[in-house]
């Protein structure tokens, strides 16, 4: 049977009667906690767990990493952070299209990721130990081999001191959750279980299989799970599991704790970040260097609630809101209404950059919306 990144073994091991338990009728505190109408706008960009040459073996990360975009997102575009919190997330480049991202391959190195997986313990462990750094900084290459990809000197001091920082403006805790209770627990789960039986008519029915794979159950009745492959129903990232699927016995939920501001970096490390994110950033290209208002991120939330789905596709993930005049050339026009259009970033047509930008960041489309209504008749009308 092939394993997809849980080590099964390792997570049993791992089991202590010191583990936190959710007890029902007992709620813990959360900061992020956000309604289940809502958390399929909020799940992050889908990312196939492998490169062109191999499997990274990193879901027992990526379930929890997930959890916590989907929380954090929902904490920026609630505006529940302090605004030193959250100047100083934007300054160390976790903000990316309006989401937060997290570095999937930090807490996979960090956390013992071997070739046959991960416990889901451990990098829980880790997200608490050492904190989280943005994606952006230790990416997935397309080429990359397992052993490019985990090797632990990709990780800076810098990094770490990141991470340590991190760790001053939040905490994140977890407790584990036995199934029994599943459909009482309003909430994301990191869950286990066999990847996957074919599905029928979009639902993936019980199979007879030990857990070989980690993903985030985030919506009831029926397990609806965000993973790291593509549903091969609709070609998205979530799928509609039946409600009898066989799932490891227990799972683990995650709080999130928004602490007071801390005291604030050293020039130094903001310089070196300032200068690092400068490099590597697509964000810092796309707008040429331009700073965003700091009314932008609210009239990008109110935008999006309105029209929350693509202008041309109709896709309602991956999405961003576009200026149809670039505000580095037209700054009088970044928080205008008229000059915002919703585009996704999914596969298949990739609008942003397709319509917003005619297939190049460095360039704008100036007949973007002529374009986009075109384009979404033709879509309708396709044969």
């Amino acid at each position: 049977m092939k394993n997809y990144g849980l080590d099964l073994e390792k997570e049993l091991r791992e089991q202590s009667v010191k583990d936190h338990i959710h007890v029902v009728g007992v709620s813990r505190v959360c900061d992020a906690n956000i309604p289940e109408f809502q958390r399929e706008l909020y799940l992050p960009e889908g990312e196939i767990q492998r490169s062109s040459i191999e499997d990274m073996m990193d879901c027992a990360t990526r379930g929890p990493i997930n959890i916590l975009e989907a929380k954090f997102s929902f904490l920026l575009a609630d505006d529940k952070f302090p605004q030193e919190t959250q100047e100083w997330l934007e300054k160390n480049g976790y903000f990316q299209g309006g989401q937060v991202k997290f570095s999937d391959a930090f807490i996979a190195i960090k956390s013992g990721t071997s070739r046959r997986g991960n416990s889901l313990k451990a990098p829980l462990e880790a997200i608490r130990e050492f904190g989280l750094i943005p994606k952006k900084l230790l990416p997935l290459g397309i080429d990359m081999t397992w052993e490019e990809y985990h090797n632990p000197t990709r990780i800076a001091p810098e990094m770490n001191n990141l991470g340590k920082e991190f760790l001053k403006r939040f905490t994140i805790n977890y407790e584990k959750v036995y199934q029994t209770d599943y459909q009482k627990i309003d909430d994301f789960i990191d869950v286990a279980g066999y990847a996957w039986s074919e599905p029928i008519n979009g639902v993936y029915p019980a199979i007879d299989f030990p857990p070989n794979h980690a993903f985030v159950r985030f919506k009831r009745p029926a397990h609806f799970i965000f993973d790291n492959y593509i549903d091969s129903s609709d070609g998205d990232f979530i799928k509609k599991l039946a409600q009898d699927y066989d799932l490891l016995d227990y799972g683990y939920r995650l709080y999130v704790t928004v602490h007071t501001v801390p005291q604030k970096q050293s020039n130094k490390v903001l310089t070196f970040w300032r200068k690092l994110l400068s490099i590597i950033t697509g964000d810092y290209f796309r707008t040429f260097g331009s700073l965003r208002s700091s009314q932008w991120n609210k009239v990008r939330n109110d935008f999006l609630k309105k029209n929350p789905q693509c202008a041309v596709c109709g896709k309602k993930t991956n999405l961003v809101i576009h200026h149809k005049l670039p505000f580095h050339l037209y700054p009088n026009l970044e928080l205008a209404e008229n000059n915002l259009v919703t585009l996704c970033e999914s596969a298949g047509l990739h609008c942003h950059i397709t319509f917003g930008h005619l297939g190049s960041f460095q360039s704008y489309n100036k007949s973007v919306e002529i374009d986009t209504e075109t384009w979404k008749i033709k879509l309708k009308l396709r044969p």
